[in-house]
């Protein structure tokens, strides 16, 4: 279902791995007990869904848990060749690394993997989404040479992508633009976004606004 697949684009690309809301509440809690210690019979979708579940518990035993069936919904997605899921399976698997910031090197390899599935497909939001994840796990790694390369993939999609779903990121990468000094670029990707609002229920969106404001 691509509305579906949107919404979960979306929560993954505000909080670097994300969680997503199922389809069927009551179907979801249902399989939580039916598919806990084997899930054969779920299909990939569902895999992801269970998996967000226990991430959403931010302890190393929910982590431990979303990582095997985010593994489960990879097998599977890759199995009947559904490149989009492939990609968001890699994607919340590199996310779950990311956030225990135990191996970033290995969700760097994943977030790459999900960036691969992206590139074949025609979703320019999940390709911006991916390039946006390699900017930053590259900034966590401290490699300048590849935030650079993929700050600059980044901002070809966005510069053309009108979507309001992309603000964020687009002020994002103004800041960054802005601190290395290529104000053309930051003053390009600088978006008004209505303050008053964002401050009350955006915070992270009103902290870009403000900073990509004042370009140093």
């Amino acid at each position: 279902d691509s509305g579906f697949i949107r919404k979960f684009l979306l929560s993954f690309a505000l909080l670097y791995c994300g969680t997503v809301l199922a389809q069927n509440k009551q179907e979801l809690d249902s399989m939580l007990t039916v598919y806990h210690a084997d899930s054969a019979g779920a299909n990939e979708v569902l895999l992801c869904n269970i998996g967000a579940e226990y991430y959403q518990a931010y302890t190393y035993e929910g982590y431990n848990k979303a990582l095997i069936f985010y593994q489960r919904a990879l097998d599977k997605a890759k199995k009947s060749h559904n490149g989009r899921i492939t990609a968001i399976a890699y994607k919340l698997i590199a996310g779950v690394y990311d956030a225990i910031n135990m191996n970033l090197d290995t969700a760097a390899l994943y977030y790459l993997q999900g960036l691969e599935y992206d590139l074949t497909s025609t979703d320019t939001f999940s390709i911006i989404q991916s390039y946006r994840n390699m900017v930053v796990i590259s900034d966590k790694l401290h490699n300048e040479d590849k935030k650079r390369h993929y700050s600059d993939k980044l901002y070809n999609f966005l510069r053309n992508y009108k979507s309001a779903d992309c603000a964020m990121f687009k002020n994002q990468l103004s800041i960054y633009f802005s601190q290395k000094r290529v104000i053309g670029k930051a003053e390009e990707l600088f978006t008004p976004i209505d303050v008053k609002k964002e401050a009350q229920e955006n915070i992270e969106s009103f902290r870009n606004y403000y900073y990509a404001g004042h370009f140093p």
